[in-house]
Parts: structure tokens; sequence; C-alpha cells
């Protein structure tokens, strides 16, 4: 039986997807109200990596929300065609948004709802939400030529085996992408990650 306090937090927590290209008025609604800490905590959460390279031209944000602030939230692309792929991650710095972001990171994984292109700490983050429910980041791991193939459009190259990256995680299928503005793209190593069956087979 659950106790007052654990009713309570369910009452005051509540997801919330946000489609910015949708114009209807509860969109526009939450979409205005919720960007601006959106943003921060992007900002705040890629600080240390010198900021969130991407572009911010998001399809879909699914936030989790405590008393109508965001504590924790993911943002999505790729929907326009056919994906939900995703783009960055943010919580607001507690104890309580990381373990909100994991859930939505595990999720996502085994619901199979998004793809995931993932790199640097996320590795570690993937794999620590991931065990909790003993599962291990490499079962959900897309081969090189399915990533090639449900993202066409994409620039996937190959991964440098002396990368620190790669050399940390030699079990994994790396690749390359290119991020940032035009003419100021950087190279980026990643993995693929999916849990939708379709993604996994030949």
């Amino acid at each position: 039986m659950k106790s007052f306090s654990s009713f309570i937090k369910e009452l005051n927590e509540h997801y919330v997807n946000i489609f910015p290209g949708q114009s209807d008025s509860k969109n526009k609604k939450n979409l205005e109200k919720h960007l601006p800490t959106i943003n921060k905590q992007i900002d705040d959460s890629y600080s240390k990596i010198g900021g969130f390279l991407g572009s911010r031209k998001f399809q879909m944000h699914k936030v989790v929300t405590r008393k109508g602030d965001v504590v924790a939230g993911a943002a999505y692309k790729g929907l326009d065609k056919g994906k939900r792929k995703l783009s960055v991650i943010h919580h607001n710095g507690t104890k309580e948004g990381k373990a909100e972001v994991a859930k939505i990171v595990s999720d996502d994984l085994k619901t199979g709802r998004a793809i995931h292109h993932i790199s640097g700490d996320m590795i570690g983050f993937t794999n620590k939400a991931l065990a909790k429910h003993k599962e291990e980041l490499g079962k959900y791991a897309l081969p090189v030529h399915k990533v090639k193939k449900l993202f066409p459009d994409e620039e996937i190259g190959k991964a440098d085996p002396n990368h620190p990256d790669v050399k940390a995680h030699p079990h994994l299928p790396w690749f390359t992408t290119k991020v940032g503005p035009k003419g100021q793209e950087e190279t980026i190593h990643k993995i693929a990650l999916s849990g939708a069956p379709e993604h996994h087979k030949d």
C-alpha cells in the first residue's frame, strides 16, 4: 500500500508533451510557460562540455513537472520522418531531476519509443539508468549499417579507433556525425540505441 506522502508526490507530478510545431492553445500555452526553463536547463546541463552544439529546432519536448515547475525533460527531432530521435536531455540539477531524466532515458529504450544517439558522458549515464533494470546498454546498440539506413540524410562516418570514447568502450558500434552551425561543424563520436525490434532486423 502506498504511503500518503507517495500519493501526494504522484498528485504533484505530471508529464507534459509539447510539440512546438502545433498551434493549438494548450500546446502554445505549455511552450510559452516552460520553454525558458527548458532552455536554461539545457544550458546548465551542457555547460561543462562547452554548451549544447546542436540546433534547438526540436519537434517534441517531454517534461516532468512538479507543482507546475519543470524538474527534468528530453527533446526530440525526426517526428516529421516517422522517427523519434532523442536530441537532448536536461534537469534542474537536483537528485530528483537526475532520477526523472534517467527514467525518461530508460523508458524510451525499454518501450522502443525513441532512438538515442549518444556520446561522451551520456554513455555512463545511460548505463546507470539501464542498470537499475538489470539491463545493459549493448542490448540496444544498433549496428552502423542500421544507423545509415534509418538516417540516410545524415553524414555517418567511420569512427577513429584511437578516440578516447571508442577506446573506453571498444565493443560498441561507434560512428561519427557532424554537429553545429554550417561552417563550424564539429565531428562527434556516437552510438545509436533503440529498443524497437524492427530497428534491429535485417
